[in-house]
């Protein structure tokens, strides 16, 4: 599980919404308002709810932060309230104890773990409301807040931040800002950034920085594997040269469904280890132990050849041109699945049920054998300590037993045939994903194929889910809505994008247009809109000129010149190519000349050397492919030539491509990438709209890359829907994997009330965006999908 989209999946069980969306199960327990002055205000902003004095706050200082375990957290909230009264300071509190148990769960986002009550004193008042909060919340216990200075042993902290809420427009998009002497600057979170010194403050400081340096691990080169609001895991060498796997488990921190905190699976993967010691089985525990707020377990590194690692390399299917025969795969999976009971059956016999079999679990040695890890979710002698945290679709959501592990690994062997099979729900999905793998192995000839979805019934779908109440998105889309600042309006996420394509599919008029004023009104509401054409505000604008709507296309425009500086980076995007593409379209409907220089100038700054920028992934989103056909574009409307940009931009993408077999692919960071947004399915396309000719070499490598049978999702971005545009643009619609890739889009489909809905991201929760959800999927199912995607993108004139 993902921390941001599955945090995000807490509040609605068809759509991503976060745990504190109306009618969220995680608003059990709401906390009664504390009493307040009659003057004071009171209001709810997402999982906050605040109370306020009359004085205005000022615009930054040092915030009080007190963490609190979800038992402890009315007592806490109360208690503090009282005192924020008594000393006339501004607060606030998550509204419910379902919150605090979600906010501080294992796959929570660690910026918000463990807050339940923020301060906000002013300076002089810093040190006195901190004694006073100390001496009120003795024996309230919560996890550390990362990054922040904890007052001694009590539950509240401290961290120099904004007291009011601003935005600031950077590189990276819109991040949380502090105004410093006049000036905006980013409100990083933790203990490290810039902040004007403060007696009492310094000295909490110091004295935290005392206690985290008092012992350390004897591991060198560590290195992060990943971290959850869990601790982290780490790779490293231990200090007689044995390489290993540390495990971090944050005190209090990192909770499973039914509140027990990350130590207590520590503890249980530990005794699991010490039981399986000697039986080749399971990595040889090392050290276990506290240091500091954390508990630390130190294995043996057992290495990294996971079955999700070798089906990435070994699967005929994930790499189009492997010889099935050849490579053994079939062959390979019987052997896979007798050594994994092989090894249960050791695992079992000791008296542990392993409870979270799945690919990324079992290691596969040199000599043949598997490995198992990560036995936190384990029963010893029957005996479970945790629910909630194994990986869905493996588990069957029981205590773990022996019969449970065995019944993984029957959706192991259905993930070796399809990695996705054991991810989805639908039974007749799962049924259709596995003859169509099968048959793309050989094995069998797929029969009784599912239909492919048609266009009304996804058009009838996605305007069934608008909710033009909504604040921040009229449809159900990509997660990004919650955790990237206007998001939900943006062109390939949000709103704009929906629109757009319902527009093209000639959806009614009377909802488009009020589909249209909701859009207008919600980007003129924003608090910051991001740079960019497909994340941010330049393709709301776009997107609201195609729509009809100039006149608020120029308004949004001129939001953003607000003095912000031009990105560092040329892509369609969030660089400059893609701004240049909605000023030049805004000019061209306006005729307005000053719009129109400002696209000549953008555009200008596109003239390519033969050196890729460090941030370039082949592609249509932050690849030559899609400057290649923004330049192509630009070159069209403003009257220039820039049909060398549009090769130098390509050959960027094509000279990072990668031969495997028969495909030609984009790679990051070792990743084979055959899709639109990423890989090289948006060389196809950037091709095929610019009218480069390629060699025929070219043309056979991206043309078998398009036809990946194995692809995890049905988006357009990364995904079947844009396979299917890929595979359409580099051969003129008769390539002749088109129709199965096309009908795979099925597999993507379900109904809510009855209505045809998407998948999205990991999908996990139905979405109608252009990237991951129905509204990519319209744009693949169109009758030339090349020319419908150009015109949902701003590559036509």
């Amino acid at each position: 599980m993902g921390v941001d989209w599955g945090f995000f999946a807490l509040g609605h069980e068809h759509f991503f919404a976060p745990p504190w969306t109306e009618g969220s199960p995680w608003l059990r327990g709401l906390f009664p308002d504390p009493e307040v002055p009659p003057v004071w205000t009171s209001r709810v902003s997402g999982p906050w709810r605040s109370h306020c004095p009359a004085a205005p706050l000022t615009p930054s200082g040092w915030k009080v932060h007190i963490s609190a375990h979800p038992d402890q957290a009315a007592a806490a909230i109360g208690l503090a309230a009282r005192v924020c009264v008594d000393h006339g300071v501004a607060f606030k509190h998550l509204r419910s104890s379902g919150l605090v148990h979600a906010l501080q769960m294992k796959f929570a986002p660690t910026t918000h773990s463990g807050k339940v009550v923020v301060c906000y004193p002013e300076p002089d008042a810093l040190e006195d409301l901190c004694l006073a909060l100390v001496d009120a919340l003795h024996g309230i216990e919560g996890p550390d807040i990362v990054g922040e200075p904890r007052i001694g042993t009590s539950s509240v902290h401290l961290r120099f931040g904004a007291f009011v809420g601003e935005w600031l427009v950077t590189g990276d998009g819109v991040v949380p800002a502090i105004r410093r002497g006049g000036e905006l600057d980013h409100d990083r979170r933790g203990s490290t950034g810039e902040s004007p010194p403060h007696p009492y403050a310094d000295a909490v400081a110091a004295e935290h920085r005392r206690t985290l340096t008092a012992a350390t691990l004897p591991l060198r080169d560590a290195r992060l594997i990943h971290r959850t609001n869990a601790g982290g895991v780490y790779r490293g060498t231990w200090d007689d040269g044995r390489a290993v796997i540390v495990k971090e488990a944050r005190h209090r921190a990192g909770l499973d469904l039914d509140g027990n905190a990350a130590p207590i699976r520590l503890a249980q993967e530990y005794a699991a280890l010490r039981r399986l010691s000697g039986r080749d089985v399971a990595p040889e525990p090392i050290w276990y132990g506290t240091i500091g707020p954390s508990d630390f377990l130190v294995m043996q590194d057992v290495g990294v050849g996971t079955l999700v690692h070798h089906e990435a390399r070994r699967h005929p299917a994930v790499i189009p041109g492997l010889d099935v025969e050849a490579s053994g795969y079939v062959g390979w999976i019987d052997d896979v699945l007798t050594a994994v009971r092989r090894t249960l059956d050791i695992v079992h016999a000791a008296g542990v049920a392993h409870g979270d079999m799945h690919p990324a679990n079992v290691v596969m040695q040199e000599d043949g054998s598997a490995t198992l890890i990560d036995f936190e979710s384990c029963a010893i002698d029957g005996v479970a300590c945790c629910r909630g945290v194994a990986a869905a679709g493996y588990s069957n959501g029981e205590p773990p037993t022996p019969q449970g592990d065995r019944e993984a690994v029957a959706n192991i062997a259905d993930s070796l045939v399809h990695p996705a099979a054991a991810n989805t729900t639908s039974t007749a999905v799962r049924a259709d994903m596995l003859a169509g793998a099968r048959a793309d192995l050989g094995l069998a000839p797929h029969r009784d194929r599912l239909p492919v979805p048609t266009t009304t019934e996804l058009i009838s779908g996605i305007c069934s889910a608008a909710t033009l109440d909504a604040p921040d998105s009229l449809f159900p889309v990509d997660h990004r809505r919650f955790h990237a600042l206007g998001a939900g309006l943006s062109l390939l996420w949000g709103t704009a994008g929906v629109l757009v394509v319902l527009q093209r599919c000639g959806a009614d008029r009377a909802f488009l247009d009020a589909g249209v004023e909701w859009l207008a009104e919600a980007a003129r509401a924003a608090p910051q809109l991001a740079s960019g054409f497909g994340d941010g505000g330049h393709g709301i604008a776009w997107a609201l000129n195609e729509l009809g709507d100039t006149s608020s296309a120029e308004q949004v425009l001129a939001r953003l010149d607000d003095g912000r500086p031009d990105p560092p980076c040329p892509w369609w995007r969030n660089g400059n190519a893609g701004i240049a593409l909605a000023y030049a379209h805004i000019a061209l409907a306006t005729g307005r000349d000053d719009l129109r220089d400002r696209a000549l100038e953008l555009t200008e700054s596109l003239r390519i050397s033969g050196n890729r920028p460090v941030d370039h992934i082949p592609g249509i989103g932050f690849g030559g492919g899609g400057v290649a056909c923004a330049a192509d574009t630009l070159g069209s409307l403003l009257g220039g030539d820039t049909a060398a940009v549009s090769a130098a931009a390509l050959d960027w993408d094509l000279r990072s491509c990668e031969q495997r077999a028969s495909g030609l692919y984009g790679r990051q960071d070792g990743v084979l990438l055959p899709y639109l947004g990423r890989g090289s399915g948006g060389v196809a396309v950037g091709a095929r709209l610019c009218g480069i000719e390629m060699d025929a070499d070219t043309v056979a490598g991206l043309s078998a890359a398009a036809a990946t049978p194995i692809v995890a999702f049905g988006g357009l971005y990364e995904g079947r829907a844009g396979l299917a545009v890929a595979a359409h643009a580099i051969s003129t619609g008769e390539h002749p994997y088109l129709p199965e890739l096309t009908r795979r889009l099925c597999w993507s489909v379900g109904t809510v009330d009855g209505n045809t809905m998407f998948k999205g991201d990991q999908n996990a929760r139905y979405t109608t965006d252009l990237a991951t959800g129905a509204a990519g999927a319209l744009i693949a199912l169109a009758q030339d999908p090349v020319a419908a995607f150009a015109s949902s993108c701003g590559f036509s004139t």
